[in-house]
């Protein structure tokens, strides 16, 4: 195998990852939830990334969940 083959192929799968924001939202919100957990306070990862496109669906734990971070 060539170079320029291998480095194409790399470039291809990373074409295909999601954008590095995504990423990191979700491993943020997962450690939002972590965190209130201990806290005694529940929400789960798909009710914060909810809330994060539309606050008016967001109850008042998943808001307070959200704003642990």
């Amino acid at each position: 195998m060539k170079r320029t083959e291998l480095s194409g192929g790399v470039r291809e799968r990373l074409v295909r990852l999601p954008a590095p924001y995504q990423i990191s939202r979700i491993l943020s919100r997962r450690e939002a939830v972590s965190s209130s957990a201990i806290k005694r306070t529940h929400s789960t990862l798909d009710e914060l990334l909810i809330a994060d496109e539309d606050d008016d669906q967001a109850g008042q734990t998943v808001r307070q969940v959200r704003d642990t971070r």
